[in-house]
């Protein structure tokens, strides 16, 4: 229920409801008292409030009759008809609820007024368990969070105190959520945080915490001092309140332990006896009003040392190894740096370089360097320890000997300079291998040298060394020769030249000599040979006949050639061409040839053999190109050489084979006492070396008309015999035998038609008085040309000699065996009778002519 308020005190606030806030009712009734006015609301809580209201001056009141609207949610009365006092408290409501509170007059003659209200809002609920999350504190942040108020309400505000310093809301409204953040705070400070709901414009009671900031972390450290074993601190201290400060300084081995420096006032800290070239972690923590500030942490390393016992462990041409000890305390690479750094192969100066070793390539040879190293150890480096050296010079370039200073007694040496810097150079010169002694030439400033006074034709190496400031190169040697003297007095010796080579002597060179080189040029060829030393002559073989040829003769000592000695010569003539020989007769042989190209003076002649020969064998002097032997022996085979001459050189001489003609047969006869009726038996002599006879057996016989007919019986050669015996013969029968003289079946065949000699026919007739000789008479009729050919005819009756030609034989042969056997060809032709001679017989070569008679 309510009741009647007490009277306010004066600093009791007083709401007065406003004229617009009056409902006024309009009645009819003009006798209606005035409505109350000047409606206040006081100590308006949660769930209750105090109204309050005036009475109109001009009435007198008997009671009030006072309503709250909306009823729901009022838990108390909410009409009250007799209310004596001009206020009531209202309780029991709900909170955040906007009410309105209507007011009637009744005076003392029981008028009523029109009703009077006035709308007032209860306090909404406040939030409640306000806190702060502890991981949500920084130095310049916090989180505030509440739980929700009951009841109804709008939104809650939020504010903090102090402002000062901050640069963030210190006083948010609207928050429909149940948490805020404050940023831009200060670090290190307390702030008052004060939290109300609100609800028609209406803020509940205030809910308030206070929170502190952590402390700030320091800034802008930096160390000013590093050294091996020290390390000094500074910092700047953070915004906000700070008491202290604790560093922590861990080393990078976990098995140390770390050290702790606690409360700390001032900002700086040195901290030492530490590790050279180890890496340190620092952390600082602030400290202020019980809190502490998150860590600041940097990492620094102590300086490294230095290195020790740099050196030099070899040094080359383009080549350096250097070689050094650990520093003491932690090393994590070292550095190098190279001067100069023209033509290194690769870094010149090479970083992060693990161990105590390194090697340079591709140095300037005979050039000074200075080489640094540095430790290094994270981000420190040492002081750089610096050793420098020498590199060994180059060796020269390509030696070489230019022609134009090369002679029999003197050499120039030229080189290429050696790379890179050099003082100068030394020549160590030595003659044949070092059997002709060696010297030295120092302090050469240039790249060449000429050596005079040398021996001919001999040898020398040259071995040529760098030098820079004492330090010598590996050495390069060549060799040259200095030219040998030429050959002297070129000459052809007589007998040594030919058709087709040239002998060559000279006087043998001064000085040393390995060979000699003899060249011939001429007639569009080319020759070269060599020769040996100790033979100072050659002979040039396989060359053109009556060729002119220029030779020249060079003198080759440990390869190298002297100039050529020159002269000239020609070849003798070419062999004569088509060479014949003819056979004229039995005493002579004739021979031609056509002269050889280039021509000759005359010709020499030679016949073999030479035995029984009339005439000269060896004519020489001949200028015609035909000649003829004479006087010669019948049968035989002669050979004849004939050999060009031209300006004294004899030409290859040319063989040709030929025979003369056979001899005569001689002293036919027909032994009496080797007549029969059936056989008869021939001998003979033969002119000259003839050995063989063709013998031919005719038969003879008186033809039909009282001709006489010749009828051909047998034919044979007879070797090496002097008499024949001719068997199986009919009796009493005439026959005729042509005997001729042949050379042997080798002189035939070299020889062809010209192998026989004059045909001798001899007539004999079988039977008859065996002891009666038959002779052939060379002195009677002859119809032959030749006086030395003759036929013997013998007969049992008579003998007498008829002597034909050779031509006339033929002839009648031919007739004898075609015509004559036309005309008698009904005559009966006797058999052919056998022979037998005196010596073995042998068949005749099918390559010897048979004359047929």
């Amino acid at each position: 229920m309510g009741s009647a308020p007490a009277k306010p005190s004066r600093n009791e606030g007083l709401y007065f409801v406003e004229t617009d806030a009056i409902s006024i009712s309009v009645s009819d009734d003009e006798d209606r008292p005035n409505q109350v006015r000047g409606f206040g609301f006081t100590d308006v809580k949660c769930n209750s409030f105090v109204v309050s209201w005036k009475p109109p001056q001009d009435c007198d009141v008997e009671r009030y009759q006072v309503r709250i609207f909306p009823p729901e949610g009022v838990k108390s009365k909410s009409l009250i008809n007799s209310l004596q006092e001009a206020s009531y408290t209202f309780d029991r409501l709900t909170s955040g609820t906007r009410y309105t509170v209507g007011v009637v007059l009744v005076d003392i003659n029981k008028k009523k007024s029109t009703c009077a209200s006035a709308s007032e809002s209860t306090l909404p609920q406040p939030p409640t368990e306000i806190d702060f999350p502890t991981s949500e504190i920084t130095a310049s942040t916090f989180r505030v969070r509440w739980r929700p108020s009951k009841g109804d309400r709008d939104y809650y505000e939020a504010e903090i105190t102090p402002t000062n310093g901050v640069t963030g809301n210190t006083s948010v409204t609207n928050l429909l959520d149940c948490h805020h953040v404050f940023t831009g705070l200060v670090p290190g400070t307390e702030y008052n945080v004060k939290v109300v709901s609100v609800s028609n414009d209406r803020k509940s009671e205030v809910l308030e915490k206070s929170v502190i900031t952590n402390p700030g972390h320091v800034y802008d450290l930096s160390f000013p001092n590093v050294t091996h074993n020290e390390m000094q601190l500074v910092w700047k201290p953070p915004s906000g309140i700070v008491e202290c400060y604790t560093l922590k300084l861990t080393s990078e081995i976990e098995a140390e332990e770390p050290v702790v420096i606690e409360k700390i006032k001032q900002t700086s800290y040195k901290f030492n006896g530490l590790v050279t070239g180890r890496n340190y972690s620092c952390e600082i923590f602030t400290h202020a009003l019980g809190k502490t500030s998150l860590r600041k942490r940097f990492d620094q390393c102590t300086v490294p040392s230095e290195i020790a016992n740099l050196s030099v462990a070899k040094v080359t041409v383009d080549e350096v190894v250097l070689t050094w000890s650990n520093a003491p305390g932690d090393v994590e690479d070292y550095d190098l740096f190279l001067n100069p750094r023209d033509g290194v192969i690769g870094d010149p100066c090479p970083r992060g370089i693990v161990g105590t070793t390194h090697i340079f390539k591709g140095l300037l040879p005979g050039t000074k360097y200075t080489v640094g190293v540095v430790t290094n150890s994270k981000d420190k480096m040492s002081q750089r320890v610096v050793t420098g050296f020498l590199t060994d010079p180059a060796s020269c370039g390509e030696i070489s000997f230019p022609s134009d200073e090369l002679k029999s007694t003197q050499i120039g040496v030229h080189w290429l300079p050696a790379r890179g810097e050099c003082d100068s150079y030394s020549i160590l010169v030595i003659k044949d291998g070092g059997s002709g002694g060696s010297w030295k030439e120092e302090d050469i400033t240039q790249p060449r040298h000429i050596f005079t006074g040398l021996t001919p034709g001999a040898e020398y190496a040259f071995t040529i060394t760098t030098i820079r400031e004492g330090r010598h190169s590996v050495s390069k040697t060549a060799s040259c020769s200095t030219l040998p003297c030429p050959a002297g007095n070129i000459a052809f010796p007589e007998g040594g030249t030919t058709s087709n080579s040239i002998k060559v002597i000279w006087h043998p060179s001064a000085g040393g000599v390995d060979s000699y080189k003899i060249q011939a040029k001429g007639g569009g060829t080319r020759f070269e040979d060599y020769a040996k030393y100790d033979k100072a002559e050659f002979t040039i073989s396989n060359l053109l006949p009556g060729t002119k040829y220029d030779i020249a003769v060079s003198v080759i000592s440990y390869g190298v050639e002297s100039e050529p000695s020159l002269a000239t010569c020609m070849t003798g003539p070419d062999c004569v061409k088509e060479l014949t020989a003819k056979t004229l007769s039995k005493n002579e042989i004739q021979v031609s040839w056509l002269p050889p190209d280039g021509g000759v003076d005359h010709f020499e002649l030679a016949i073999r053999p030479p035995k029984g020969i009339g005439s000269e064998t060896d004519p020489t002097g001949i200028t015609s190109h035909v000649h003829v032997f004479e006087r010669l022996v019948p049968g035989t085979l002669y050979s004849v050489w004939v050999t060009p001459i031209a300006r004294g050189v004899r030409g290859p001489p040319t063989e040709v084979k030929a025979y003369t003609l056979p001899g005569d047969v001689l002293n036919v006869h027909f032994p009496t006492d080797c007549i029969t009726s059936e056989s008869m038996k021939i001998a003979w002599g033969v002119e000259g070396n003839s050995k063989d006879v063709m013998a031919t057996l005719t038969n003879v016989y008186e033809g039909e008309f009282g001709q006489e007919c010749a009828v051909p019986i047998s034919k044979e050669t007879i070797k090496s015999a002097s008499q024949h015996v001719f068997t199986e013969l009919t009796e009493g029968t005439k026959y005729t035998v042509t005997l001729q003289a042949i050379a042997s079946p080798e002189l035939s065949q070299a020889g062809g038609q010209n192998a026989v000699g004059a045909a001798i026919i001899a007539n004999q007739e079988t039977g008859g008085n065996r002891n009666e000789a038959a002779t052939a008479n060379n002195n009677e009729e002859s119809s032959y040309k030749d006086p030395s050919e003759s036929t013997t005819v013998i007969s049992t009756r008579q003998a007498f000699v008829e002597i034909e030609d050779v031509s006339t034989c033929e002839t009648t042969s031919k007739k004898s065996e075609d015509d004559i056997q036309t005309e008698n060809k009904d005559i009966a032709q006797p058999s052919a009778p056998k022979t037998e001679t005196s010596s073995p017989s042998s068949s005749p070569s099918e390559n010897l002519p048979l004359i047929e008679l």
